[in-house]
Formats: structure tokens, C-alpha cells, sequence
């Protein structure tokens, strides 16, 4: 399996999006295995004026999720391109706990952006592959 775990960045539709969202993250189990007790934190920083402004930490946990489906983690606005943001993302299979790390660069370096929609979610987007491979890949 080319991508079992990934973060997708997709642009909203101008019907979806908002005065202030206008990029959707999710977080994708491309896998046949359910990911138990599924939970995220994150937080980051952006630069104003050369001094690094920090981000507010987030931290949510979801129970299960499903083989083959995605999370929405969030909205963001066009300021997402002008920040450095990192997921940490947390499950359990099989009884042994997961963690995996990732991490979008400014102007979401990092990310690939594929030719085709990206698998689950089917949109188009940008994918981020986890920084630290978990055991089970």
C-alpha cells in the first residue's frame, strides 16, 4: 500500500468555504484495519515581523476510526500558508499504541501534490506523509 496513513490539505470549494476557511485537513486510515481510540494534538508557529508567534495547541480525541475513512481535523484560512504546524496523531491496533508525527512547512512545504484525488477522501489536495513511521508500517 503505497500511502496507509496520510494528512490531506484540500482547497474548499467556493461553496464550501467561508470569509475565513478556505482549506480543509483531514487526517486518512488508507488501511483495512480500525484505528482504536484515534486522537490528535497540535500546534505550531508563524513569524510576524522576524519574531515567531506561537500557535494555540489543540487537543481532541475521536474513539475509533474506521478502516478506509478520514477525520476532518480542521479549517484553516489562507494564513496556513504562512505557518509551520505540526500533528501529532495517536491509535491503538491490536492493543499496541501508535504515534505518528507530521509536519507542514510554510507554504505547505512537505506536501506532494498528486495528479490524481487522493485516495478515501477523493478531492484533490495535498498529501503529507507521517515523519516517524509507526511500527506497523
Amino acid at each position: 500500500m503505497e500511502h496507509p496513513y496520510f494528512i490531506a490539505i484540500c482547497r474548499l470549494s467556493d461553496a464550501e468555504s467561508s470569509s475565513i476557511h478556505h482549506f480543509a485537513i483531514y487526517y486518512v486510515n488508507n488501511t483495512d484495519e480500525d484505528l482504536e481510540h484515534f486522537a490528535i494534538d497540535s500546534g505550531g508557529f508563524f513569524t510576524s515581523d522576524e519574531n515567531p508567534v506561537t500557535l494555540s495547541s489543540t487537543a481532541k480525541q475521536y474513539g475509533t476510526l474506521e478502516s478506509r475513512s478520514s477525520q476532518l481535523i480542521e479549517y484553516e484560512g489562507y494564513g496556513l500558508h504562512e505557518s509551520i504546524v505540526q500533528y501529532n496523531i495517536y491509535f491503538e491496533i491490536d492493543g499496541e499504541e501508535k504515534k505518528q508525527t507530521f509536519i507542514m512547512g510554510k507554504g505547505l512545504k512537505g506536501g506532494v501534490k498528486p495528479f490524481s484525488k487522493l485516495p478515501v477522501i477523493q478531492k484533490f489536495g495535498y498529501l503529507f506523509k507521517p515523519e516517524k513511521a509507526t511500527s506497523y508500517e
